[in-house]
C-alpha cells in the first residue's frame, strides 16, 4: 500500500568507464580474433563500431535510470 518502488539507481562514473572501456576491448579482441581467421581488417573495424554502439547504448541506459533517480527523488 505505502511501499516505495524500488528503481534503479544509477552507477558511479568510475564504474561507467571501466563497463565502457572493458566492452570496447572485449569487441577489440573479437575483432582481432577474427582477423586471423578472413585476413581482412575490415572485421576489426567492425566489431571497434559494435563495441562503440554497445558502449553507447549501456551508457544511455545508465542516463535514463539517472534521470528516473531524479524524478523520483523530486
Amino acid at each position: 500500500m505505502g511501499e516505495q518502488q524500488e528503481i534503479a539507481l544509477s552507477n558511479p562514473p568510475i564504474k561507467n568507464v571501466l563497463v565502457v572501456s572493458a566492452i570496447v576491448l572485449v569487441a577489440t579482441v573479437v575483432g582481432s580474433w577474427g582477423v586471423s581467421a578472413t585476413d581482412s581488417l575490415g572485421t576489426v573495424v567492425t566489431w571497434i563500431w559494435i563495441g562503440i554502439g554497445l558502449a553507447a547504448l549501456y551508457l544511455l541506459y545508465d542516463i535514463a535510470n539517472s534521470v528516473k533517480e531524479l524524478n523520483y527523488n523530486s
